[in-house]
């Protein structure tokens, strides 16, 4: 399983999300209209991660870097400087696309150590430990 090098279409991303957010924990019933361009906004800022294995997507994931006062701020740039990573979606029909999704989030972030890292799961907010990403990197 790694990075794929096939170019997912926008269309492959809403029917792996649809087909993958069996209980709709990630976007819940987001309509398409408002999905497209939520990942075209993630694209765009550098926050979106996927895993392929062949030409199949098995894994999704948003990180975005912010400031901690803009945790609640929605559809934001990255901010470099930021000393939070806000772990916001994660999806995978693959076990092994959690760990290449956390390899690949750690080498896009190489301080990510630095900063603090919150994760939003059915609803609420939580900080992480930075020994979770480790683990699920392992």
């Amino acid at each position: 399983m790694s990075v794929s090098t096939k170019s997912f279409r926008e269309d492959d991303l809403l029917e792996f999300i649809k087909g993958n957010d069996n209980r709709g924990i990630c976007f819940g019933r987001w309509p398409d209209n408002i999905l497209r361009p939520y990942l075209r906004y993630a694209s765009d800022i550098g926050g979106l991660f996927l895993v392929g294995a062949g030409e199949a997507l098995v894994g999704f994931g948003v990180v975005r870097r912010i400031n901690e006062e803009d945790l609640c701020r929605l559809w934001i740039p990255q901010d470099p400087s930021g000393d939070t990573l806000d772990i916001s979606e994660i999806i995978c029909s693959d076990r092994k696309a959690v760990a290449c999704l956390a390899y690949l989030f750690m080498s896009r972030f190489p301080d990510w150590r630095e900063c603090k890292l919150w994760v939003t799961r059915h609803g609420k907010r939580k900080q992480l430990k930075p020994e979770m990403i480790e683990r699920l990197a392992a």
